[in-house]
């Protein structure tokens, strides 16, 4: 069967990176988060995207310029359209069992700053950790575990890195 995928985009703004939205003033944030999710409703209405039971979705930025953001750097901004896609009725909800996978691709290089999404449509929802485990409690394995040292407690003449544990 085949899959039904749709690609919708969103071109006028740079994508968000988490580091730029940490440092906004809130009145920014909401302005950007709104526009992003307003204009992915927009373009899932106008592509006539039907109601999806549960869905897959591949992000990718597109950057006007050589400054490049981190691969999935751009989740605010992605954040912001799948709640558009929500808001457009294609999807009940984002939860894990509609939207199990969420995969964000390398930024790529285009003539205008936006945001690409790849809607796959999945056939059902997939079960959560409560249908896979039923009442078993999950084991719980720890590898490794580290303590962080309370602030202020170094010890004379030793930086707090020489306090990080070496790996290799």
């Amino acid at each position: 069967m085949t899959k039904y995928a749709v690609e919708l985009s969103l071109m006028g703004r740079r994508p968000i990176s988490l580091n730029q939205e940490r440092n906004q003033h809130f009145r920014k944030r909401v302005e950007d988060t709104k526009w992003w999710r307003e204009g992915f409703a927009w373009a899932a209405l106008e592509a006539g995207m039907p109601h999806l039971v549960a869905a897959e979705i591949i992000v990718q930025p597109i950057l006007n310029t050589r400054n490049w953001q981190d691969t999935a750097a751009c989740f605010p901004s992605a954040k912001a359209a799948i709640d558009g896609l929500v808001d457009a009725r294609v999807l009940d909800d984002d939860t894990p069992d509609i939207l199990p996978t969420i995969t964000f691709k390398r930024p790529i290089l285009g003539k205008q700053a936006g945001l690409k999404l790849t809607v796959i449509a999945l056939e059902s929802r997939v079960p959560g950790e409560e249908a896979v485990l039923g009442e078993q409690e999950p084991e719980v394995k720890v590898a490794a575990s580290h303590a962080r040292a309370k602030a202020g407690s170094k010890k004379a003449g030793k930086s707090r890195r020489s306090s990080v544990p070496k790996f290799g």
